[in-house]
């Protein structure tokens, strides 16, 4: 609300001076109309008309100051062409209007057009029906809103706009800003029901929460993969040492009746010449041969089983896939490798059967013997060296496929982990940022408006602290008014039209540079 004009308190001592110079004009004021100034007009029995061209046209209407108007039944307006036509609709202020039914607007060029509405301060707006505007330029349009400071605008149903140039578009919403010019409420409480409000450590709070919630998760998907995968190796495991087993026994079976036959057509070539002898130097053969592929098959097995079952323990976390290719690549080497040596065994035993047959009919038992024991030792180290070999390249790849596949899953869940806590810290920041913003932006606007409040409360009160003298027709009275921050100085003046009648005028100036005006009469008998 601005200040008084000098125009008002010109019209305010030419309405002074006209009440103590014609005091003959309230003569009768019962059950007639009043009226006083140029062409003013009170058109019902009990309506006021006071200054030029001011018209109280109807039922206790009381218009005052130059073409003010009171139109609606009990309806009152103050100020040069104020108007107040709804019925018990109060306007003050010049060009003030209060069009609606039992609306009030208080200002230079203040409307009030809904019903029940008020609008206060200059060029202020409140055309929804129960709507307040309360401001300089502050506008109330929609029905039950309420906008509360300079520029402040209320639009929607049931909003409410607190502060300068405030923007409540949305219906049942509560505004401290505008797109682009958000405030902050500060010092909120931690909301206890669903639909209060929360503050930023309520908000740090659940967020810590939901973190927790996530990491725990996490973990539990961590565990129940690792679960998985290591069932996964296990099985692999188990199958790829059934399927070498498999195919190294067949061979074995394979070599062995290839190898028996072998020995038996020898046996047979060999019976003319030293059937006794022969007969028992190669079931001898055979039985260490048998024995020695035996141990060397179950220490192979023993050995490559006992270093495979330690090696997939320690890789628990290796990829389905790298197991399977390692898998079939660890077969298929020592499928083939089994192959070779098979085959260069079987050559070989061959060719020595061969020449020991030949040699044993020529050179006599004693060459024999000293043949079988060189191709025994001959058999027995390349058993060694092929049961060596599959070894040591079984345990090299493996140990290469491991350290590959801790190193690729160890990476890939580093960068997983890094990316997501970087993403929730930026994300938190962010909110905590616009939080605190937007709470210390509306924290402002609700202090300018506490300030005006205060300030107002402190023009009332100076105005009501105002003391007149009672016995005299004529008095005047100052009264200053205090409210927590908030200052105000008023005057007033009191005329006694009749020993039963009185009219007084008040007006006041706050700390927050706004002024209140107020009239009143007071009749008895």
């Amino acid at each position: 609300m601005k200040k008084t004009s000098g125009y008002s308190r010109t019209i305010l001592a030419v309405f002074v001076a006209n009440i103590l110079f014609a005091p003959s004009s309230f003569a009768a004021l019962t059950a007639t109309p009043t009226q006083y100034g140029d062409n003013a007009s009170a058109g019902a029995p009990t309506a006021s008309a006071f200054g030029s061209y001011a018209n109280a046209s109807a039922s206790d209407a009381t218009a005052i100051g130059s073409n003010s108007k009171a139109s609606g039944n009990q309806s009152t307006a103050v100020g040069h062409t104020a108007w107040a036509t709804g019925q018990s609709s109060s306007a003050f202020g010049e060009n003030s209007t209060a069009s609606g039914n039992n609306s009030t607007s208080t200002g230079s060029h203040s409307s009030a057009s809904g019903e029940l509405s008020t609008a206060s301060g200059y060029f202020s707006d409140a055309q929804g029906a129960r709507a307040t505007a309360t401001g300089a330029h502050s506008s109330a349009t929609g029905t039950y809103s309420t906008a509360l400071g300079a520029y402040s605008s209320a639009s929607a149903t049931n909003s409410v706009a607190l502060g300068y140039g405030s923007v409540a578009d949305r219906e049942n919403t509560v505004s401290v800003g505008k797109a682009g010019n958000e405030r902050q409420i500060t010092n909120v409480a931690a909301g206890t029901a669903d639909t209060d409000a929360v503050n930023v450590k309520q908000l740090n709070d659940k967020a810590a929460e939901t973190l927790n919630a996530a990491n725990s998760y996490t973990d539990n998907k961590i565990t129940e993969t690792k679960n998985e995968l290591n069932l996964n190796i296990e099985n692999a495991k188990n199958e790829a040492i059934n399927t070498s087993n498999n195919y190294t026994d067949t061979k074995i079976n394979e070599t062995k009746n290839e190898l028996n036959l072998n020995i038996e057509n020898a046996k047979n070539e060999a019976i003319n010449t030293s059937n006794n002898y022969t007969d028992t130097k190669i079931n001898e053969t055979k039985n260490e041969l048998n024995l020695n592929i035996e141990n060397a098959k179950n220490e192979a097995i023993n050995t490559s089983n006992n270093y495979t079952d330690t090696k997939i323990n320690e890789t628990k976390n290796e990829l389905n896939l790298n197991i399977d290719n390692a898998k079939n690549e660890a077969i298929t080497i020592s499928n083939n490798y089994t192959d070779s040596k098979i085959t260069d065994t079987k050559n070989e035993l061959n060719v020595n059967i061969d020449n020991a047959k030949n040699e044993a009919i020529i050179t006599s038992n004693h060459y024999t013997d000293n043949k079988i024991a060189q191709n025994n030792t001959v058999i027995n180290q390349n058993i060694n060296n092929a049961k060596n070999e599959a070894i040591t390249e079984s345990n090299n790849y493996t140990d290469s496929r491991y350290q590959q596949s801790i190193q690729y899953a160890q990476n890939a869940a580093d960068q997983a982990e890094q990316n997501a806590r970087q993403y929730t810290d930026n994300r938190f920041s962010q909110l905590n940022q616009q939080s605190n913003q937007r709470f210390e932006q509306l924290n402002k606007k609700i202090e300018r408006a506490e300030k005006r409040l205060n300030a107002g409360i402190a023009g009332v009160t100076a105005i009501a602290s105002i003391p007149y003298v009672a016995e005299n027709n004529f008095s005047w009275g100052v009264g200053l008014g205090n409210y927590q921050n908030g200052n105000a100085l008023a005057a007033g003046v009191q005329y006694k039209t009749s020993p039963n009648t009185n009219v007084r005028l008040n007006v006041s100036w706050d700390s927050a540079h706004n002024s209140a005006l107020g009239v009143g009469f007071a009749g008895g008998w």
